[in-house]
């Protein structure tokens, strides 16, 4: 939501029969150099569910999300969209921050759909940043589809994500009386 910091949508051609949508996301930190709350990136993160939820191609989505996997926002991000996070049930993989081994958190995400299996996942070593990179391994397949359930918001869900987008909306766009 932030022009000064970059999103990436694309759609790649694997072969004839198979697109793949790819969204890289890196939505503003809740910090107090950043922005005072998560009002934005909620709101971010949601408008991307909204939209992969409705698509019928495979889809992965990725980045610094600056969000803990656990977090309300990253649940319903995952449920509103339908994507499977390949890290449950494997680990925490912590990413963040890499120049503090007592103090590490989850903040770098893969999301992707049901089309998807996963073959490796894990945390690479120190690259210079204050975040390790992740590395997964996924495989397009057929079964892959029949074995995994993507998530499913609730209707209540449906209406919570509608209000964090709205309230972000709100905050963003301040009306100006005449």
């Amino acid at each position: 939501m932030k022009e000064s910091i970059p999103s990436i949508e694309a759609n790649v051609k694997l072969n004839e029969n198979c697109n793949i949508n790819l969204y890289a996301l890196h939505p503003e930190p809740p910090s107090p150099t950043e922005a005072e709350t998560s009002t934005n990136r909620d709101a971010e993160l949601l408008i991307v569910a909204k939209r992969v939820k409705e698509l019928d191609e495979p889809v992965i989505v990725f980045g610094v999300l600056n969000d803990v996997a656990w977090s309300r926002s990253t649940r319903l991000f995952r449920k509103i969209s339908g994507l499977l996070d390949p890290r449950i049930g494997r680990g925490r993989f912590s990413t963040f921050h890499a120049q503090y081994n007592l103090l590490r958190w989850p903040l770098d995400h893969l999301f992707h759909s049901s089309d998807f299996s996963l073959n490796e996942i894990k945390v690479l070593p120190d690259i210079g940043s204050d975040h390790f990179p992740i590395y997964a391994k996924l495989e397009i397949n057929a079964f892959a589809k029949e074995i995994q359930q993507e998530n499913e918001a609730t209707s209540k869900e449906k209406v919570m994500a509608d209000e964090n987008i709205e309230k972000a909306f709100q905050k963003t766009f301040v009306k100006i009386p005449i």
